[in-house]
């Protein structure tokens, strides 16, 4: 007898479709890069995505985060990073993203990184980076796993912090330009090259005892001893050294007026008799002999080129400490000590400051009016300390006349010494022809104690 058998029901796969599809997951790496910018920008990371790929992406993820930028020019050897940033504690990161693809080639790149950045890492879908992930990890990066929208958080390893860069001070400059606000935060630095008329706002409140307006100070000027006729530029100065503050209409000593005050009060009162043919019995009122003991000084200087530290070493170390509060100068003094002997060209101090902090540069060095070239100039460019036509358009930019002043003023406090050759407001600025000097011992004390 023949038995007919039912044929049985079709096989359902839809449970194993489901798993399949869900192992073979397909993310490309636009899909990565915009998971990880939303997870960098939230962690509060400030980072910039290479313009140059993902089409408009990049352009989208910096207008909608706050955090990120677009890369254009920060490099790291011949290759821009994915992405290339820096978190709160100013640790330099960089990312290779991947899809579900090329892994190899992408730890290869990441791994080409890390010669510029403290951490590199290479960020792909999550189940195809399983499977590098030992390799990634021997070569000393950190792994960003991404699945859907977002990055795999519990499953991040840190990579090997990279103490060694031997591009890490070049990509940390590019970034300082990239962030910089090209606003200085220093108060303006005055066309004065004697920073003892600092002193001179402090002396004329003291004398009246109690502050002064603008108006006052020029009527207490006329009627000291030399007749002086300047507010404006010792005004400012003391401003920017902390000796006065302003309140309202008029100006008040801060602290450290009082203290200059004091120290000056000092020095005059036990100067020499007949020093630098000063008659002190002339004068009945100590603020008088201030004045004129002041006035003095910067003859000695405009006429025998002597340098207020000389003069008076109490108050050159005074004022040189004011000037080390401001955060320009102070990061100048470092750049200084930092530097291989004690011997810099005029243009490459500049070019360091530069690309160190383009805020500082705008603040010390500037010409008035060229502010913008000098944006366009570290922004559209990928400049470096070597750079001669970089440097050439720096002097260009800052000009004789920005420099004479400043250079005099921190020449005589004992911040530059000797041997630093002289700015005139007329000088052509040219490579080779204009040197700092420093000594050693003062600029590393400065810079140790200013960190």
């Amino acid at each position: 007898m023949l038995r007919v058998f039912p044929s049985p029901e079709p096989p359902d796969f839809s449970l194993e479709l489901i798993i399949l599809v869900h192992d073979s997951v397909v993310m490309d790496e636009p899909d990565v890069v915009e998971a990880l910018a939303e997870y960098l920008n939230a962690k509060g990371y400030t980072f910039y995505v290479d313009s140059g790929a993902y089409g408009n992406l990049p352009a989208e993820l910096a207008d909608r985060l706050d955090n990120c930028g677009v890369n254009t020019a920060i490099r790291i050897g011949q290759r821009i990073p994915d992405i290339i940033g820096f978190t709160p504690d100013e640790d330099i990161f960089a990312v290779e993203a991947k899809g579900d693809e090329d892994l190899r080639k992408g730890i290869g790149q990441a791994a080409h990184y890390r010669k510029g950045v403290h951490k590199s890492f290479i960020a792909a879908e999550e189940s195809a980076l399983a499977e590098f992930q030992d390799t990634a990890l021997s070569c000393g990066l950190g792994i960003f796993p991404v699945t859907g929208p977002s990055v795999s958080e519990p499953e991040i390893e840190k990579p090997v912090a990279n103490i060694g860069a031997t591009e890490l001070n070049r990509t940390r400059r590019a970034l300082n330009v990239r962030t910089s606000r090209f606003q200085s935060d220093t108060a303006p630095i005055p066309s004065t090259s004697r920073p003892e008329n600092a002193l001179l706002p402090v002396i004329a409140i003291k004398q009246e005892g109690h502050p002064l307006s603008e108006d006052e100070f020029d009527d207490v000027y006329e009627a000291s001893p030399q007749g002086l006729n300047t507010v404006g530029h010792s005004l400012t100065l003391a401003r920017t050294l902390g000796l006065v503050t302003r309140t309202g209409k008029t100006y008040r000593l801060t602290d450290e007026g009082d203290l200059s005050f004091l120290l000056l009060h000092g020095v005059v009162e036990n100067l020499p008799d007949n020093y630098l043919g000063l008659d002190m019995s002339k004068y009945d009122t100590v603020e008088k002999r201030m004045f004129r003991t002041l006035g003095q000084f910067k003859k000695e200087g405009q006429y025998r080129n002597k340098k207020l530290y000389t003069l008076s070493t109490e108050l050159a170390t005074f004022l040189r400490n004011q000037y080390m509060n401001i955060p320009d100068i102070r990061l100048l003094t470092l750049i200084l000590a930092s530097y291989r002997g004690n011997r810099i060209e005029l243009s490459k101090a500049m070019a360091l400051v530069a690309l160190e902090s383009p805020d500082a540069f705008l603040g010390l060095f500037c010409s008035r009016g060229k502010e913008d070239e000098f944006r366009e100039l570290v922004e559209d460019e990928d400049p470096t300390v070597e750079d001669r036509e970089f440097r050439e358009d720096l002097l260009d930019i800052a000009g004789a006349n920005s420099l004479y002043n400043f250079l005099y003023q921190i020449w005589n406090v004992g911040i530059l010494r000797d041997g630093t050759d002289p700015v005139h407001q007329d000088d052509e600025l040219v490579i080779g022809e204009f040197y700092w000097e420093w000594e050693s011992d003062i600029a590393r004390s400065l810079g140790e104690s200013s960190l």
